[in-house]
């Protein structure tokens, strides 16, 4: 049949791959038409485009800085390009240069793509070559069909270039849409034919199918029984057998019919079969027996069946004959007589327990196990023997031996003297014609209690003293394989428990691709596991922070090694305590070298910064000269700034905290970046919509800002990106854990992303050590991010940074985030508050600083009495005390200090009124006894607008 279907299926085959290639030919020849139509749409409405271009003039040029046709702009002007959308449709542009000046070609955000620069093959053929481009550009993500045409000048440069386009997608719709339709005309043209090829094979078979169908209907009629089956005619001779009595006779089926059992088996045995038959015909009755296969050695026993033919008249004319091999019986049978045996004489208890709890059946060793005779076990229940066993559990139980399948369990059941007796059960639900019984295996378990008891004992002490101890135990036998472990294991590897049951290769693996040098790990691994005998140890950095000592240890059954007693100790909280302590040693020495330093230079920043305002407001200043002022005050405020941030990274300086919104001050900053930048680098901010208010020192976090923005453009080395973002997050108990410090909860972020070189780890891990580095000789501090680090930690923030060498950094910034309203930061006033003829005691031990406040104060209408200390302070107030209306005091002078001072004076008259300065750090000023609510306190260095508002405001 194989044969007579392959022809018209390789008809079929042909027919369909003819259809499919015209479709495909059709496809083919409609794509081309459409590129076609689509090019020559493009050159025509760049013809019209050139057109309407020079109705505005004859000739292009470039001249202050635009693009001309005669004396018309172009640069900036989207009439023309808006107007070529309105005739033709599609995108048009007009290049500058390669930059677009005018076009209607709408960016991701809607604007128009002013500025943007022409690339890629367009930019090549136009500017490199002076020809026109047609063909297929991406503007921005999008294919187009697109045209471009140069703009030359009268001496033939080329000063600019028009650009018209129309959407890939928009040439393609009606091609897509016929398309779509053509195949799936094809697909069901095809299946139409293959289907109508098939019918047509299938009625053409339908007679052959019949007659194959009908043939093996007989034989499976003839060979269904499984047993030998034959039939005999009158004469005993075989009118039909099936395979299988053929089988058993070593012939085919068709050579035994016509043959008698004389012609097949042994003579004696044919002729007993012959009695049997001749009897089943005389008496008209089926005649069953039992016999052994002659020559077999007893192995193989028939059962036979024999039964007489009648015809429709009623007359015998013939016999039939079943014979089925039941020695696979007979061996059940001795195996059952076997089995009763063995369970009889079985050392553990054996019963049988109907659903009412009465006892079916029990073994010799079940009657021993509860000191009762086989008489006894007849008249007892489940009840009797198992004192917490009532009839609502034992429905219980057998319940759930039905649902479930066997149970093993424990019991405490009591024998017929009333002994206790623990058993281990397990149980069956059997059902036997429709009637169930529990199987029962009893076993008597009070040897092994006792031991269980006293091992229990032991490995109580012993678990007890593994879960007691703080680090993680693993022992491994020598072959690798877990044999116990405690719970701090898991908890200090951080392994879980799904991989915990799968051994330990599985939990290997897992702690090696948490580690941050795998490979270092495995080698020494390796190292150690080949010298189980000896003790060793490994220290294990985790990719998270943790640091782990595994310590191996030989465990040893006399002198033999027997496997590895494995000890995991976490060392992060103590080596991250180290460079804690180190990091502070390192901070120390910067507050104490900062604030020895800060007295000095706020002292001479001061006198800079005040008799600079001095000369400022002269009248006869020439611009020039107050130009040059300007920048004089303004560095030494920057200088200022600088003292400012490194005290506050020693936590040497308090914060003037107020409610800020880190999106108002990224804008507010803005317009610093640009020089900070330069002209290379773009700069993009992604502030979010909400406000990210926090609780901050403005001047401060401004200092973060710029020191992050200087940061980030000396590793783009000039050139690149720059993405300042704002936002919020939950900030969870494990991330705290990891800064180590700080609280969970709500957070504003604020993130500075820069193209740069990128850090390593080693680099990562010391960015916020002071001094520290990468910068070449003479362009970098060190101090940098050290101050950024201070700062935020100050404020209760974390920062947290993000690198990958040549990829780029990103630093993110968290600070507490705040609810209510962002404070708005007044103007600076330049009013100068006048005096109204005031005596001011001023205490000032350096010179330079004193005669500044003396001319500062005499200039704007007070009167000064001066004091070199705090001693003469004291003095000068007892001479003159009565006229002195308010003091000025430095805070930290010799002899006696500007509390002591104050402190001495009160005690002459309680009235009077002071003010405050000091260019130590806060920490000196607080421990001289100024951490008192209600003094007025100002800072070094003090500007003079400052010093006569704050005492206009204390006078007042």
């Amino acid at each position: 049949m194989t044969f007579q279907l392959r022809y018209p299926l390789i008809n079929a085959l042909i027919v369909v791959i003819a259809i499919t290639s015209s479709t495909l030919l059709f496809l083919s020849q409609l794509y081309s038409h459409a590129v076609t139509d689509a090019q020559h749409e493009q050159e025509e409405r760049l013809k019209a485009f050139r057109v309407m271009l020079l109705q505005k003039g004859d000739s292009f040029s470039v001249h202050d800085g635009k693009l001309w046709v005669g004396t018309y702009p172009l640069t900036g002007d989207s009439a023309l390009t808006d107007r070529v959308r309105e005739v033709f449709g599609g995108t048009a542009t007009i290049f500058q240069g390669d930059v677009r000046v005018a076009t209607n070609v709408p960016t991701a955000d809607g604007r128009r793509a002013l500025g943007t620069r022409l690339v890629g093959a367009p930019r090549e053929a136009v500017f490199n070559r002076g020809e026109r481009y047609l063909g297929e550009a991406l503007l921005f993500g999008e294919p187009y069909y697109a045209a471009y045409d140069p703009l030359k000048d009268n001496q033939g440069r080329v000063v600019g270039a028009i650009y018209v386009g129309i959407k890939k997608s928009e040439i393609f719709e009606l091609y897509d849409n016929l398309k779509t339709k053509v195949i799936v005309s094809c697909v069901l043209l095809n299946v139409l034919f293959i289907c109508f090829s098939l019918f047509f094979m299938r009625f053409r078979n339908e007679s052959f199918r019949a007659l194959e169908i009908r043939d093996r209907k007989m034989k499976a009629i003839l060979n269904n029984i499984p047993d030998m089956a034959w039939i005999k005619d009158q004469e005993s001779r075989y009118v039909a057998v099936n395979r299988a009595f053929a089988e058993a006779c070593g012939r085919n089926p068709e050579e035994l019919v016509g043959l008698t059992d004389l012609d097949i088996w042994p003579g004696a045995l044919a002729e007993a079969y012959r009695a049997d038959d001749l009897e089943v015909m005389k008496t008209g009755r089926s005649k069953q027996v039992e016999e052994e296969l002659a020559g077999t050695g007893g192995q193989v026993w028939l059962e036979t069946i024999k039964t007489p033919i009648f015809s429709a008249r009623g007359e015998i004319v013939g016999t039939t004959g079943i014979a089925r091999d039941i020695s696979q019986r007979r061996l059940s049978e001795e195996e059952l007589r076997f089995t009763r045996y063995s369970v009889e004489w079985s050392p553990d208890g054996i019963g049988w327990v109907a659903q009412d709890g009465s006892f079916v059946f029990a073994n010799e060793s079940l009657c021993r196990i509860f000191s009762a005779t086989p008489e006894e076990f007849a008249t007892l229940t489940i009840f009797d023997l198992v004192p917490g066993y009532t009839p609502e559990y034992w429905q219980q139980r057998w319940n759930l031996l039905e649902d479930e399948g066997p149970q093993s369990t424990e019991l405490l059941a009591l024998d017929r003297k009333g002994r206790p007796v623990p058993i281990e059960v397990s149980s069956s639900l059997l059902m036997y014609h429709g009637t169930g019984r529990i199987c029962s295996f009893v076993r008597d378990i009070s040897e092994r209690k006792q031991f269980e008891e006293k091992n229990q004992q032991t490995l109580s002490i012993l678990s007890a003293t593994l879960e007691s101890i703080v680090d993680g135990i693993l022992v491994l036998d020598l072959e690798k394989r877990v044999v116990m472990y405690n719970r701090k294991y898991p908890q200090m590897t951080g392994i879980p428990e799904s991989v915990m049951a799968q051994g330990y290769q599985a939990m290997l693996d897992h702690v090696i691709q948490e580690l941050k040098d795998p490979i270092g790990f495995q080698q020494q691994l390796n190292e150690q596991m080949a010298h189980p005998e000896q003790l060793s140890t490994i220290l294990m950095e985790f990719l998270d922070g943790r640091i782990v000592e595994r310590v191996a240890c030989p465990h040893l059954i006399g002198d033999r090694v027997a496997g590895i007693v494995l000890n995991f100790r976490d060392t992060t909280m103590q080596r991250r305590v180290e460079n804690h302590l180190r990091n502070s040693q390192k901070v120390e020495a910067l507050a104490t070298l900062t604030g020895g330093i800060a007295h000095d230079f706020n002292n001479r920043l001061t006198a800079i910064i005040g008799y600079g305002s001095l000369i400022k407001s002269e009248a006869q200043l020439s611009e020039q000269m107050r130009g040059y002022l300007n920048l004089l005050i303004t560095s030494a405020e920057r200088a200022a700034d600088l003292t400012r941030g490194l005290l506050a990274y020693s936590r040497k300086q308090d914060l003037n905290p107020v409610l800020l919104d880190l999106n108002q001050l990224v804008k507010g900053a803005q317009k610093f970046f640009p020089p900070i930048l330069g002209e290379n680098i773009e700069l993009r901010l992604e502030l979010g919509r909400d406000p990210s208010l926090v609780q901050a020192d403005h001047g401060q976090l401004e200092q973060v800002i710029f020191n992050l923005v200087g940061n980030a453009r000396d590793a783009m080395a000039g050139e690149g990106r720059l993405t300042i973002a704002t936002g919020s997050a939950s900030v969870s108990e494990e991330f705290v854990q990891a800064q180590g410090y700080g609280k969970s909860g709500e957070y504003a972020i604020l993130s500075v992303t820069d193209s740069g070189c990128g850090m390593d780890a080693a680099t990562l891990e010391k960015i916020f050590e002071p001094f520290f580095t990468t910068k070449e000789v003479g362009k970098g501090t060190g101090l940098g991010l050290s101050i950024v680090f201070g700062i935020v930690k100050q404020h209760n923030g974390f920062v947290n940074v993000i690198s990958e060498p040549g990829v780029g950094t990103t630093f993110w910034v968290y600070l507490p985030l705040v609810r209510g309203t962002a404070q708005q930061a007044a103007p600076p006033k330049e009013n100068l508050h006048h005096g109204r003829g005031e005596t001011i005691l001023l205490v000032e031990d350096d010179a330079e600083v004193r005669s500044l406040f003396r001319e500062v104060l005499a200039h704007h209408g007070y009167q000064v009495i001066e004091a070199v200390d705090g001693a003469d302070g004291i003095q000068k107030f007892r001479e003159r005390g009565v006229s002195i209306d308010v003091l000025v005091l430095d805070v930290i002078m010799p002899r006696k200090n500007g509390w002591e001072a104050f402190s001495e004076i009160r005690k002459l008259r309680g009235d009077v009124k002071a003010l405050f300065i000091s260019g130590y750090t806060y920490d000196v000023i607080n421990k001289s006894g100024l951490a008192i609510q209600g003094l007025h306190l100002i800072e070094k260095p003090v500007s003079p607008a400052l010093l006569l508002k704050k005492l206009r405001e204390l006078l007042e």
